[in-house]
């Protein structure tokens, strides 16, 4: 029997696989088109399937965008990540973790207008001045966040505190933090609280 007429198929192109942060890339922003002539099969005359094509390139200019983008968004991840290890220590009664997070230049701020507001400067100031006079009027006090948001430089932590005071008064205060993360270690936190049941509860620090 006469065999039966099969039409050739062009060789396949092995060259074809892309990195995964230009795939990725491709997700986040266009890609530049730019078309390579056909060239020639060796020795066939035919067109190389491996030569005729199309790249994909990426901008240069969004190419920087969304590596910068990248750097961002893992530091936003890592930043997250402490914050929310160092509040589930102090949710055990580990508050000591909040501590041993922060750098040395490290400053603690009570913004606005009232008998707290201040800023104490550097972390010995903030531990003998602010957090151990702080911590010695409870018999009994825990923090435990209730949600993290993070990006590169910030991380935003809503938070419970629950605590006893020498004089057997409850402490049931509700907090927002603003954290400053550099290097994966604190360097600032601004605390915003329950104004009037700090100063109606506890006896007050001066900065």
């Amino acid at each position: 029997m006469p065999s039966r007429y099969r039409p050739s198929r062009p060789a396949a192109c092995s060259r074809t696989r892309r990195t995964s942060a230009l795939n990725e890339f491709s997700a986040y922003a266009p890609s530049t088109g730019v078309t390579v002539l056909a060239g020639r099969a060796a020795g066939t005359g035919s067109p190389d399937p491996c030569e005729s094509r199309t790249l994909r390139m990426p901008d240069p200019r969004l190419w920087r965008r969304y590596v910068a983008h990248s750097v961002d968004r893992v530091s936003a991840i890592e930043n997250k990540k402490l914050l929310e290890h160092i509040f589930e220590q102090m949710a055990a009664g580990h508050t000591a973790a909040l501590s041993e997070a922060m750098a040395d230049d490290f400053r603690w701020v009570f913004p606005g207008d009232w008998s707290w507001s201040g800023v104490w400067e550097s972390k010995a100031v903030v531990l003998k001045g602010l957090l151990r006079p702080l911590m010695a009027q409870f018999t009994e006090y825990r923090v435990a966040a209730d949600f993290v948001v993070a990006t590169a430089e910030r991380v935003v932590v809503q938070a419970r505190g629950h605590g006893v005071t020498m004089r057997g008064e409850r402490y049931d205060q509700t907090y927002c933090f603003i954290f400053a993360v550099t290097d994966g270690q604190l360097t600032e936190v601004i605390e915003h609280c329950d104004t009037a049941l700090v100063e109606r509860v506890l006896d007050r620090i001066a900065a």
